[in-house]
């Protein structure tokens, strides 16, 4: 983590529910992103930073339904790519220090 004073807020929203990591991405994004860096104070004066999350278009298959679950998974890519721009959007309209 390249943002060590986050680390201890992350690390308490994930011991306060442990189940955050199986929540719609909207949740995640409040609590492991947004209330974190609301949190540190005094954001005006931090310097901007850029917050990489990765695998918000992939499915883990572990069933023996993978074939249907990779097609609906195919068919929800277009919805995946919308939605990931309406969470850049919520991200972007808290101000937070983002590049």
């Amino acid at each position: 983590m390249s943002i060590p004073e986050l680390a201890p807020h992350i690390d308490s929203a994930v011991k306060r529910n442990p189940m955050i990591l199986r929540k719609a991405l909207e949740v995640q994004l409040v609590k492991l992103i947004i209330e974190p860096f609301k949190s540190l104070g005094e954001l005006e004066n931090m310097p901007n930073r850029l917050v990489i999350v990765d695998g918000l278009d992939e499915c883990h298959i572990n069933s023996d339904q993978e074939y249907r679950v990779e097609r609906q998974c195919a068919e929800d890519r277009g919805k995946a790519q919308t939605r990931t721009l309406e969470l850049i959007r919520t991200l972007q309209s808290h101000r937070l220090p983002l590049s």
